[in-house]
């Protein structure tokens, strides 16, 4: 567990009118301070309106390494992962009594378990003395209420020992590290787009071997990063998919989170069995930031992912556990008219400090697509399409009346979810930026589509080397191959649709990721910073 600069969780206990640790009795005030503020509780008057919080980050890392969680070995050399509990006695005993109401915590003193669901009261005896306590948590919302009594005066005061829902990461986060393949075959290359990365982010970018993995390149869809906050500490985690080598031979990235991420302060977890599909990849499940929805604030966003409601959905295990965490309350939309099906394929959120939100939601619009071919001369040439796609010319991509119906039902499919977006987050048509995008049927999949140009709301938004937040996005290609995104006029639209404080960074991801019906976001992942909100006062109301 990461701590920030440190602040104790504190319980004191004094008389009313006095400084703490006092001989006079006369009613007795607790006191809880935390990182987000301060309760100063007068039990003998009013009470409180809403009981502290104590939040514990549950202790499911392995900080000694030795492949068990920390929890099932008591407290490991260097485990960390336990919230200060401190009782600054009355100068009376004090009895402290816990009850459990779900998963498990127990408190410790002088590294022994001193209250757990077998051994629930504990008398502390009388004195002007600290006594240290450490609380900690086995599981995710693990909670418990922990009831603190003077024994001369008879008046208590109870706290909620809580521990922490894991929250994914929204884009509107802090980067701290890019991670993508580095893929050198003879099937394909992304030399360029790792270039491109390496170029802006320098040391925050760190390339995957792809010889290690069986060829799989999909880093976004095998791991989801999220994290575990409580006051000033942090355990970063990361969820592995159960889609491994999602049909290749091997295992693919299966244990890509273990080799890369899981240690000291990086948990790991994996929810679901049985054969994954294609919504099973973390491409098809995102997050929004924070949002207002019918009065509700959401203030780490909300969790949502593409299903159809029956065979073509996410396992089970996964979507219930999120469900289960409740603070990013989950909804899902039908994004299998896709061949992959994944709601990154047409969707994304980027900063924008001007909005009214202080953010955009990207998304696919074939009719702007159409609107900047029209715009290039017929005879222009696109030589990346012919080999991928069948077109030499922009000419031939206009005026074909089958790929221009088959957009035109696209489109109608876009503008029915697009509003069921706005209901879900809450969004106004202010909050929507839409970017040119074009797909095309696929008869071997079921006749869904894919982009055939590339899907450019699949992009990473990330602080590069300098601080400055930039956006990797798709090379669309509508230009001849010897020329740059800045003669692009695919390019140049959906640069000129984005906030101008961000820089964007066009990268040559055709042949690993375009090719295979994937795009930059698919091939990359982000870990962030977690976001300030804390939601043990932020989040409570979704709690409750």
């Amino acid at each position: 567990m990461r701590r920030l600069p440190h602040a104790l969780l504190v319980l004191a206990a004094c008389t009313l009118g006095c400084n703490k640790g006092s001989d006079d009795t006369d009613e007795l005030v607790l006191e809880v301070t935390a990182t987000d503020g301060t309760w100063a509780v007068d039990v003998a008057a009013d009470g409180y309106e809403t009981m502290p919080i104590v939040a514990v980050i549950p202790n499911v890392d392995d900080d000694d390494q030795d492949g068990a969680a920390d929890w099932t070995q008591g407290l490991p050399d260097g485990d960390n992962d336990t919230s200060p509990f401190i009782v600054h006695m009355p100068g009376h005993a004090v009895k402290l009594t816990l009850s459990q109401s779900a998963g498990t915590v127990r408190l410790w003193k002088d590294g022994s378990v001193v209250l757990n669901p077998d051994v629930t009261e504990l008398t502390l005896s009388k004195g002007k003395h600290d006594v240290e306590l450490q609380v900690e948590a086995d599981d995710y919302l693990a909670e418990a209420t922990l009831t603190v009594k003077d024994q001369a005066t008879g008046q208590e005061m109870t706290v909620l020992l809580k521990g922490a829902p894991l929250i994914l990461n929204h884009h509107l986060q802090p980067s701290e590290l890019v991670t993508a393949m580095n893929v050198n075959s003879q099937w394909g290359d992304n030399q360029d787009m790792v270039a491109g990365y390496e170029e802006a982010l320098g040391d925050l970018f760190v390339s995957v071997k792809q010889n290690a993995y069986d060829g799989d390149v999909w880093v976004q869809d095998e791991i989801e990063f999220a994290t575990l906050t409580a006051g000033d500490a942090r355990m970063d985690f990361v969820i592995d998919s159960i889609r491994n080598g999602q049909g290749r031979s091997g295992d693919g990235l299966d244990d890509l989170a273990e080799d890369e991420f899981e240690g000291p302060d990086f948990a790991l977890g994996e929810w679901g069995n049985g054969t994954a599909n294609s919504q099973d990849s973390f491409g098809n499940l995102e997050i929004s930031p924070p949002v207002t929805v019918d009065g509700v604030e959401y203030p780490f966003g909300r969790i949502y992912w593409g299903s159809n409601g029956g065979r073509m959905a996410p396992t089970a295990g996964l979507t219930n556990f999120l469900e289960s965490q409740k603070v990013q309350a989950p909804f899902e939309v039908d994004s299998t008219w896709l061949c992959v099906g994944h709601v990154d394929e047409y969707s994304t959120f980027v900063p924008d400090s001007t909005a009214p939100k202080g953010f955009r939601f990207l998304w696919s619009d074939t009719t702007l697509g159409w609107d900047v071919l029209e715009s290039m001369d017929e005879s222009d040439a696109i030589s990346r399409y012919s080999s991928g796609h069948g077109y030499s010319t922009v000419g031939e991509l206009v005026n074909d009346n089958h790929l221009r119906n088959y957009n035109e039902d696209v489109q109608d499919i876009l503008d029915g979810q697009l509003e069921e977006f706005k209901v879900e987050l809450g969004l106004t048509d202010e909050d929507i930026t839409l970017v040119p995008g074009l797909f095309e049927e696929v008869s071997w999949c079921g006749n869904t589509g894919v982009a055939i140009v590339p899907g450019m709301a699949n992009l990473i938004v990330a602080d590069d080397k300098n601080g400055d937040t930039t956006l990797f996005v798709p090379d669309p290609w509508v230009r001849r191959s010897n020329t740059s995104a800045d003669d692009d006029p695919m390019a140049q639209d959906f640069a000129s649709r984005m906030p101008d404080e961000l820089n964007v960074v066009f990268l040559d991801d055709w042949d690993v990721y375009h090719l295979g019906m994937g795009e930059v976001h698919c091939g990359s992942n982000v870990i962030r910073t977690p976001a300030e909100n804390a939601w043990w006062t932020d989040a409570r109301h979704l709690l409750e």
